[in-house]
């Protein structure tokens, strides 16, 4: 009969058992470490999308802050701008924002007032006011000559005319045309522009360079013919106050030059006085007479060597598209209204002459 050894069949009993606990632990303990994984993950995913979806300021009503942007930045690079100012806290957020809502591209450099806990939508709204931009908001009237633009700026403003012709010669060196024979006159485009704290000065002026090349191109003008287009355009600013008058003026420059009924000079006084650097109404009969003028047009031919001053798009598009009419001569009968009589007839004209004479006598004390 075998005999068994009981420590032996005892041992092997134990064994299997704790084997079995030990395998159903095992199963166990990875199931509840599989769920703590899944929980964390979902965890630090929420948590990932709460921080990096959100704008998590809400606008918060921050204290006020002055960020610039500076040219040629991004939309990514204005966000990162704001986070670090602590405008807005998600970068990713905010070019997300500006996407989708179709101002990304919209976005302009310059300095603003802003408040620091904003949301991405309330930063771009404020972004895109310009009442909180910084700086001096600066607009040029038509007609104004590049002496004008320069004293009108530097008046108000702080910056000097001597820094500011500077500037000019930069943004001339960098942009403008070479049909413009490297003057300035005419190309400086009259319109309101910002000027920020701390702005390049060049900045301005090849915004305004960049302005009047771009309404040439979109008018469809030749380069060939921008200089004397411009050239038309400025005297035709300067001849007449009333937008009104425009048309009739450019068709005046035309018929002068191309039917030579005055012997193929213009004879504008503004011309001249530009030449002369004097108002129109100052003239003296001696500088009427100045051969030496080179924009004496009452003596030389043809149009004058530049632009006289820097036209609106008004007076652009009478030059590119003037009505028909023999017009030869005009005269502005009443300077305080403007009212201004064209005719083909010297007769008539001379009658106009009288009535403008007549005017200024009764009118002594009046100064354009």
């Amino acid at each position: 009969m075998p005999q068994f050894n009981r420590s032996s069949l005892l041992h092997k009993r134990q064994t299997g058992k704790n084997t079995k606990f030990s395998k159903k632990f095992s199963k166990r303990t990875i199931l509840i470490f599989t769920v703590c994984i899944i929980v964390l993950v979902s965890i630090s995913l929420v948590a990932y999308n709460w921080l990096f979806s959100k704008d998590y300021w809400d606008d918060s009503a921050g204290q006020n802050v002055v960020v610039t942007i500076p040219s040629g930045s991004s939309t990514i690079d204005i966000a990162n701008i704001l986070v670090g100012k602590g405008v807005v806290l998600n970068s990713e957020q905010f070019v997300k924002v500006a996407i989708s809502s179709g101002v990304d591209s919209k976005l302009q450099a310059g300095s603003f007032n802003l408040k620091v806990h904003q949301s991405s939508k309330t930063a771009i709204a404020m972004l895109m006011d310009s009442n909180n931009r910084t700086g001096y908001r600066i607009t040029i009237p038509e007609g104004y000559t590049v002496n004008e633009i320069i004293n009108y700026i530097a008046k108000t403003t702080n910056k000097s005319e001597s820094d500011l012709r500077k500037g000019l010669e930069v943004a001339k060196k960098k942009l403008l045309p070479k049909e413009a024979g490297e003057k300035s006159e005419g190309w400086l485009f009259p319109a309101t522009y910002i000027m920020d704290e701390g702005i390049d000065l060049s900045t301005i002026f090849s915004d305004m360079i960049t302005k009047t090349v771009n309404i040439l191109k979109a008018k469809n003008v030749p380069n060939s013919s921008w200089k004397e287009v411009l050239i038309k355009a400025s005297i035709t600013q300067k001849e007449v106050s009333g937008h009104d008058y425009y048309g009739k003026v450019a068709r005046v420059i035309d018929n002068r030059l191309e039917t030579g009924a005055t012997g193929g000079v213009l004879g504008m006084d503004t011309v001249v006085a530009y030449g002369a650097n004097v108002r129109a109404l100052d003239l003296t009969q001696a500088q009427l007479d100045d051969s030496s003028n080179p924009y004496n047009d009452r003596i030389r031919k043809g149009l004058p060597p530049t632009p006289i001053s820097n036209p609106g798009e008004d007076a652009i598009a009478a030059v590119i598209n003037p009505p028909k009419g023999d017009w030869l001569y005009f005269c502005t009968v009443n300077l305080k209204s403007g009212e201004t009589k064209f005719t083909a007839s010297s007769d008539e004209f001379e009658e106009y002459k009288r009535q403008y004479q007549k005017w200024m006598e009764d009118n002594p004390n009046f100064d354009s």
